[in-house]
C-alpha cells in the first residue's frame, strides 16, 4: 500500500492501512471495437 500511496497523492487521505489489496496481472487486454470515440 505504501508504493500506491506514493503514487496517488488522493489515497493518502484514505484510511485503507487495514483493508486488503488485490494484485491484478494482465495476462491479455482485449477490444471489441475503437476506444477513441
Amino acid at each position: 500500500q505504501e508504493l500506491l500511496r506514493g503514487r496517488y497523492p488522493q489515497m493518502l487521505e484514505m484510511k485503507l492501512k487495514s483493508l486488503p489489496v488485490i494484485a491484478v496481472r494482465l495476462t491479455k487486454v482485449t477490444s471489441w471495437g475503437n476506444l477513441n470515440t
